[in-house]
Parts: C-alpha cells; sequence; structure tokens
C-alpha cells in the first residue's frame, strides 16, 4: 500500500474501532459524541480526490473487503475472503482470473433498502464508463467484467480479470445503485453534483446528517447496522 492508503485504512480503522464496534459480550453502551478535527473541507463526497472525503467514505460505506485496527485484511460485505485453496479465487490460461464472492445478506443501504452484488456490478460499469467523473481507472482497466451472473440471485458477485493481480481484493467500492442510476443515465458526467456526493446514502457503520459548510458534517449511529449498533450515538 501506499503511504496515503495505510494512513487512510488506519485512522478508518482507529475511528471503527473507538467509536463503532459493539462490545463483546453484549449490546454496546450507546451515548456521546466524538469530534474529529481535519485540517481541510472535503469539496464532495464523491469523486473526490481530497483524503478527508476518502476518510468520510470510509466511516459512511462498508466495503466487500477492509482493513481493521490491526492492519489485517477481513470480510465485511462479503462472506470470505476468495483464495485460490478453495476455488473462489481461480487463475486461468492467459494469466486470467476469476474470483468469486458471496455478498452477505442482511446489509442495508441508510434507506433501508439492501445491499446486493448488483450494486458492486452496476458501481463497476458506472466507474469504467469514460464520461463519469471517475478518478483513476487504472485498476478497473484490468477487469474485464464484474457480473452477476444468476437473475434469481443477487448475492453472488463474479469478478473477472484480464490478467494476474496480486491485490484483486481490494479497491472494490460499492455505491447505491437505485440513488445513482437515473442520473447516471440520463448523463454521467454530472455525478459529482449529485445530491449522493452532498448527503450521501451509505450502507456502513454511520449514517449521513448534514453537512454546514466551514463548520461541521455531522453523522450518527445506523441502529439497523448488520454488525450491531455502533456504541457512540454521534460523530
Amino acid at each position: 500500500m501506499t503511504r496515503r492508503v495505510q494512513l487512510r485504512a488506519l485512522l478508518a480503522a482507529s475511528v471503527l474501532l473507538i467509536a463503532a464496534a459493539p462490545t463483546m459480550g453484549g449490546a454496546a453502551p450507546f451515548s456521546g459524541t466524538v469530534v474529529i478535527g481535519v485540517a481541510q473541507e472535503p469539496d464532495a463526497l464523491l469523486f473526490s480526490a481530497m483524503q478527508v472525503a476518502g476518510e468520510i467514505q470510509d466511516v459512511l460505506y462498508a466495503y466487500m473487503v477492509r482493513y481493521n485496527d490491526r492492519g489485517q485484511l477481513f470480510p465485511q460485505l462479503v462472506e470470505k475472503i476468495p483464495t485460490v485453496k478453495d476455488g473462489s479465487w481461480q487463475i486461468l490460461p492467459g494469466k486470467k482470473m476469476r474470483v468469486t464472492y458471496k455478498i452477505k445478506r442482511g446489509y442495508t443501504w441508510h434507506d433501508g433498502r439492501p445491499v446486493t452484488a448488483l450494486d458492486a456490478s452496476w458501481t463497476y460499469l458506472m466507474l469504467r464508463n469514460p464520461r463519469s467523473p471517475t478518478l483513476s481507472r487504472f485498476e478497473l482497466r484490468k477487469i474485464d467484467n464484474m457480473l452477476v451472473p444468476n437473475p434469481r440471485d443477487h448475492y453472488t458477485l463474479i469478478v473477472q480479470w484480464n490478467e494476474a493481480h496480486p491485490f484483486a481484493n481490494l479497491g472494490h467500492s460499492v455505491f447505491p445503485k437505485h440513488v445513482l442510476e437515473g442520473a447516471y443515465n440520463r448523463d454521467p458526467s454530472t455525478l459529482k453534483g449529485h445530491r449522493q456526493a452532498r448527503a450521501p446514502v451509505g450502507s456502513g457503520h454511520y449514517k449521513f446528517v448534514e453537512w454546514i459548510p466551514g463548520s461541521h458534517i455531522t453523522f450518527e449511529a445506523y441502529e439497523a447496522f448488520k454488525e450491531g449498533r455502533p456504541s457512540v450515538q454521534r460523530l
């Protein structure tokens, strides 16, 4: 990882450890506010190159695979991390790869809609579109397709890589298809100005409350979060 990614992962893991992790052996005590000072205000909470925007997204969204506070990868939205040993990570002729994920049931967007593999596959198509305001397509170009193979199973995702890539489990963002698809279909280039960039519907421990420019951005615990209600009420 680059130093920037390491710092972002460490900050996100620290926030989740201090503010979001339920206590062991029972429900977490639920009270209080944690205030985190930042040196700059993000320009947007979607398609932003600013590190502070990425740090906020790490609290707002659940990820397929992410780092914990010890710097170890763990499966969050997915049932397990794919491996070559169990056959879920396949090395194909021509150094291509096929990686299969099973999305956990029970994760929801902050508006109550379920998070599914359809969100992940649509996110890939949206980010890869040259008209979308995607920051970088370096990793995306290594992927041939990201698809949901069975129309009756919305929780199985297959990622087809056009080259061998040791970090295939990292970097898969998942955005809410039902929130962004309409604007995307009209004009992908306008997505950075979408309400999702200013008042996002996330899937993580904390949900967006308000953004007062020049003052603060407030989040509150998402009580329906699959991993358990966060212990701190507001950030």
